[in-house]
């Protein structure tokens, strides 16, 4: 069931529109998909080094920590971005 929801709005697309139209969604879907999997990486490996700065009261570390992740996740998804805005 996931597999067919993950892939209707790209059958949908298929049917009313040629498969042209079709490749070039799954393709920027695609792309979409891999941006928001390297943000949620860096988040399952930010929030419990986050937390545990926060709880231990060093904020100025948080925040230092946020900065960097933010620096990261920004580089990580900006070529991406910028291929699927050229494209």
């Amino acid at each position: 069931m996931s597999q067919l929801l993950a892939k209707v709005d790209t059958l949908l697309i298929g049917v009313f529109q040629s498969s042209a139209v079709a490749a070039d969604y799954d393709i920027a879907y695609t792309l979409a998909t891999l941006m928001f999997m390297i943000l949620m990486s860096f988040e399952y490996l930010f929030l419990p080094i986050f937390s545990e700065h926060h709880s231990d009261g060093e904020l100025q570390r948080a925040r230092s920590f946020y900065e960097t992740i933010t620096k990261w996740v920004f580089l990580g998804t900006l070529p991406l971005f910028f291929g699927m805005f050229l494209f």
